[in-house]
């Protein structure tokens, strides 16, 4: 039986990249490939190219600062304490030039695997 995680403030799987730096909070290892849970730090000039995930559904919770996301169809910005699902298959590119901090949940997805 596993037992329970407990993942403090400042703490998880570790990756400093060029735009962001996240905390993994929820391993999809831990979860059958099921569910990821990361903390992302956006840093000021964040710019993700447009892509979309073939597989994995993307949920946004925006903490701080505010997020351009760019859809075929439409533009919003993700203010804090906002939430946007973003399916497969749905192309997506995200900006947010101040920084900004949020939460993203990944189901069925392995962001934390690559």
């Amino acid at each position: 039986m596993k037992t329970k995680q407990y993942i403090k403030s400042g703490e998880g799987e570790n990756y400093n990249y060029s735009q962001d730096h996240c905390f993994v909070k929820l391993s999809s290892r831990d979860t059958n490939g099921e569910l990821c849970l990361i903390e992302d730090t956006l840093k000021p000039g964040f710019h993700l190219n447009r892509h979309h995930h073939k597989l994995m559904t993307e949920i946004f919770y925006m903490l701080k600062g505010e997020m351009k996301l760019v859809f075929d169809d439409e533009t919003i910005i993700l203010k804090e304490g906002d939430t946007i699902t973003v399916p497969p298959n749905v192309w997506h590119e995200a900006i947010c030039k101040n920084g900004g901090k949020m939460l993203t949940l990944f189901k069925n997805g392995q962001f934390d695997v690559f």
